[in-house]
């Protein structure tokens, strides 16, 4: 890990960053629009007393659940440490870091946790609406939808990167 004082300046500018993180946001969240996942999500919180208390609404309450302890894993990772700990984690080597070794196992139990109870929480409300609902495939697109949007936004917080020495070809 390095410290505060080996930071450099992000390579990339902030604009690319924007851009080409912006397009995850927007094609994310039309393509969770589109399938109906955000209205699905909705009524596994504030739909009826049959809706919210189905294995589908529990399953997409539960993904909401792990979808949050991902968000604070990754805020711990890129905001905590590096600007309150004043420690830049090397990410790529993060099974030789002690703080790395814990969290990077537990963030990824969280996102796939999280995908899995979303997709099937959208398959079941949605197969109890007329016409069925969207399907499999519409679960898996409203999901990955809803994951690329947040990751997306997620990318928009700058990270400090650790000072790489110079190379010698």
């Amino acid at each position: 890990m390095s410290t505060p004082s080996s930071l450099s300046p992000s390579s990339e500018p902030f604009i690319a960053t924007l851009i080409k993180n912006a397009k995850y946001v927007l094609i994310g969240s039309l393509a969770a629009s589109q399938s109906g996942a955000l209205e699905v999500i909705k009524e596994a919180f504030v739909g009826g007393e049959k809706v919210t208390k189905g294995l589908g609404a529990r399953a997409v309450q539960g993904s909401m659940l792990l979808s949050i302890l991902t968000v604070l894993q990754f805020l711990y990772l890129i905001v905590y440490m590096p600007y309150v700990k004043g420690v830049v984690p090397n990410y790529s080597r993060w099974q030789s870091s002690p703080p790395l070794t814990t969290i990077v196992p537990l963030l990824t139990i969280t996102i796939l946790g999280g995908f899995v109870l979303l997709v099937f929480g959208l398959k079941t409300i949605s197969a109890g609406h007329v016409g069925g609902g969207s399907g499999l495939v519409g679960a898996v697109g409203g999901a990955l939808g809803g994951y690329a949007a947040v990751f997306g936004a997620i990318g928009l917080i700058p990270t400090p990167r650790p000072a790489r020495p110079a190379r010698v070809d």
